[in-house]
């Protein structure tokens, strides 16, 4: 004959197992820390040369830890395209107001071109504004040669190392500055850089 007080014990015992294992996950549950708040940013969907103009599918946007992204990030990529780079921007890394310039920083018909020096000490005598002969020479005891006359500074990108967005280096590699040159001028550059040692002088 079936024990029914049995059974009936035999549940409530199941029960309160059941409801005992439902209280820890609801203790462990309330006991986690929250997810941390998160915001859009503006990420570089691929490597985004100093120079460049910013195309929208060159830029992505996506969620990120608050506490992760630099300050001044950008959270439209609206803000971004048709500006142009200050300085080399790798895949992944999130875009703040200062990796970028505004479509008017060149004059009409020119372009941006960096140039990277060697000295860092003369760069810190350069300001935004600046005109300046750009100068190459072949190796030591070499022939200087003029490469563009009163070339304009844009920019000189300076390093933050509390943001990580790595925008210039004021090391033993030399500073970077930015320059409003015309399309030849900008390809010149970019070839006696390859080969030769690139300097500047102020003009008034």
């Amino acid at each position: 004959m079936l024990d029914v007080g049995r059974v009936v014990s035999w549940h409530r015992r199941k029960l309160a197992v059941l409801a005992a294992v439902a209280a820890v996950l609801t203790a462990i549950t309330v006991a986690a820390p929250p997810d941390p708040p998160t915001v859009q940013v503006v990420r570089a969907a691929v490597p985004l040369a100093p120079g460049s103009t910013i195309t929208a599918d060159e830029v992505r946007l996506e969620q990120l830890p608050e506490s992760a992204v630099p300050r001044e990030y950008v959270d439209q990529v609206a803000a971004v395209v048709g500006r142009t780079v200050v300085a080399g921007v790798p895949t992944g890394q999130v875009l703040t107001t200062q990796s970028t310039l505004t479509d008017h920083a060149a004059d009409p018909g020119r372009v941006i071109a960096p140039l990277r020096l060697d000295d860092a000490d003369v760069v810190s005598l350069l300001r935004a504004g600046d005109r300046v002969d750009v100068l190459s020479a072949a190796g030591e005891g070499g022939t200087a040669a003029v490469l563009v006359q009163r070339a304009r500074i844009v920019t000189i990108p300076t390093p933050d190392s509390s943001d990580g967005i790595g925008l210039g280096a004021s090391d033993s590699a030399g500073a970077l500055v930015l320059l409003d040159v015309d399309l030849r001028a900008a390809t010149r550059l970019a070839q006696a850089a390859v080969a030769t040692r690139l300097s500047v002088v102020l003009r008034s």
